[in-house]
């Protein structure tokens, strides 16, 4: 082996071992927003770039297509196993950067063979081995070059129009996103394998002879990344029109729920002024009978009186009558699955907040509460509020079984293909932000705590 084969091996060495740092660097960039675990887009990173490395090393020929198929499939076992949740999300990542990889890298290695074959044309060229030597090294600096901003600025471009990164990705919408991946990686080997085809009969190459076939290829590679893109952005609409249909089925629901709140403060105010009225009518009841004395009968009429003054009552008194019945109905409910439900909840006392978003609060926050705690051998709730000056605090705890995830904005990460769990969450820290207050939540030891803050303006 002579000086110059050692100079063109060593230089092809070192573009494949930037090249694949690059491609891992980017499919890391890519999952990272997609992941919750720390560490988990790095290590998948590093799995597809010693992969890629090893099977680069091989003694024997390996299809690129299938070497970048096991290091894909590879990271994608690593990135499932770290973070279980949402595969057919994960399956759609891989398939993107596999297909990015093979249509942008495509791109840049048509541009890297232009500059070659122009490279050609210079006088000198074939009697000049340095000449020859420089010309390779150019070609291998543009395709580094192009192949790391088109990869880059590709993944970038996905990050942003793919928006809702923590939503749950069924098969048939994990099939939809992956389609334009896999059609265009199948065009693309039928586009080489005809060039193939090509050359074996002609001893020629259609790249650099046929400037025609390299803007070809260029604009084919393009157009598959722009319906990747186009995809993407349909889905994302698809998912955004979802989450519409579904915070309006939430709040229709909590509409609901504070008009029957509401008729139930009226009803119960209508027996007590009802009773009120009556009031006089027992007192001469009772004188009656006391005067008879029919004390057996007036201790029966005083026990009917008392029921029906309990029948109008409310279990728990916060200072404000919507929140007691909410609270009230709230209790009745946890009573029925057996769970503890212990309440120092007080509405603060010359305060501008409002007692229907406190209510909205309350409800969704109990409820969501009720639904985990009722799964528990032991299930309890625990809420209190306080006031310190102008900071009005509340806290409701619950214990739970299922294992709960929170997502990169702090809420838990919804596992069902449906529900309203996270809406709920997402309208209390929008009701605490309206009054310059925020949300926390936190998981400690099979107990789900949220504290919210409001303050009192």
């Amino acid at each position: 082996m002579d000086n110059q084969e050692i100079y063109y091996i060593v230089t092809s060495k070192i573009t494949v071992v930037i090249i694949t740092f690059i491609t891992s660097f980017c499919f890391s960039s890519l999952i990272k927003p997609f992941v919750l675990k720390k560490g988990v887009a790095w290590k998948v990173g590093v799995t597809y770039f010693c992969i890629i490395l090893a099977l680069h090393e091989m003694p024997w020929y390996m299809e690129k297509i299938a070497a970048y198929g096991i290091s894909i499939l590879a990271a994608f076992l690593v990135m499932s196993i770290l973070d279980k949740r949402n595969i057919y999300q994960k399956i759609f990542l891989s398939v993107t950067f596999f297909s990015l990889r093979w249509l942008l890298l495509g791109i840049g290695n048509c541009i890297a063979k232009v500059v070659f074959y122009e490279s050609m044309k210079l006088p000198g060229y074939f009697g000049n081995w340095w000449l020859q030597y420089i010309a390779f090294v150019l070609e291998s600096l543009v395709d580094v070059v192009t192949s790391f901003l088109l990869l880059y600025l590709s993944v970038w471009v996905i990050k942003r129009v793919y928006t809702y990164k923590q939503e749950i990705v069924n098969r048939k919408e994990a099939l939809l996103l992956c389609m334009p991946c896999i059609l265009g990686i199948l065009a693309y080997e039928v586009l080489q394998f005809y060039s193939k085809l090509y050359a074996e009969g002609t001893g020629e190459s259609l790249f650099g002879i046929y400037g025609g076939y390299d803007l070809l290829c260029v604009c084919y590679y393009g157009v598959s990344f722009l319906t990747i893109l186009t995809v993407v952005l349909l889905f994302q609409n698809l998912k955004a029109r979802q989450m519409e249909q579904q915070q309006g089925i939430l709040l229709q629901e909590q509409i609901n729920d504070m008009e029957r709140h509401i008729s139930e403060v009226e009803r119960l105010y209508q027996d007590i002024r009802s009773l009120k009225h009556d009031m006089g009518n027992h007192i001469m009841t009772l004188e009656g009978l006391y005067v008879k004395g029919e004390k057996e009968e007036a201790k029966k009429y005083v026990e009917k009186l008392q029921g029906q003054l309990l029948g109008t009552g409310l279990k728990i008194k916060s200072g404000n009558p919507v929140t007691d019945v909410i609270l009230t109905e709230k209790y009745r409910e946890a009573e029925k699955y057996g769970i503890d439900f212990q309440c120092k909840f007080y509405y603060p006392e010359e305060t501008a907040i409002n007692a229907f978003d406190v209510s909205i609060i309350l409800n969704n926050a109990i409820m969501n509460g009720i639904e985990a705690a009722k799964q528990c051998e032991e299930p309890e709730i625990n809420i209190i509020s306080w006031r310190r000056k102008n900071v009005y605090m509340i806290k409701i705890e619950n214990n739970y079984k299922n294992k709960i995830i929170l997502g990169e904005n702090n809420l838990p990460v919804s596992t069902k293909k449906e529900g309203c769990h996270g809406f709920g969450l997402a309208n209390i820290r929008k009701i605490a932000q309206k009054y310059y207050g925020d949300i926390d939540i936190s998981c400690e030891n099979s107990r789900f705590i949220l504290n919210i803050m409001l303050m009192c303006v």
